[in-house]
């Protein structure tokens, strides 16, 4: 289980070539734990997608990358002016 800095470390060397799929609109870092009072916080990539249905058909992303899990949300996002 990897630390939210060696995380941020793997985000950073990754984001630029997961913003070349086609259909990526962002990348984040989320955050799993077992219960709201449990110690054990387990962090993960989020890559928000136009269509996840079609970037999980196409397996445009990996279940995992550098030993860190993905998650997958269908998401954009718009500037405000």
């Amino acid at each position: 289980m990897k630390n939210y800095e060696e995380v941020l470390k793997v985000k950073e060397q990754v984001q630029h070539d997961l913003f070349q799929i086609e259909g990526v609109t962002g990348v984040d870092i989320g955050r799993n734990t077992e219960d709201a009072n449990d110690s054990k916080e387990e962090y993960y990539l989020k890559i928000f997608v136009r269509s996840r249905a079609e970037i999980l058909t196409k397996q445009l992303i990996p279940q995992s990358i550098q030993g860190i899990s993905t998650q997958v949300v269908e998401r954009t996002f718009k500037l405000n002016n």
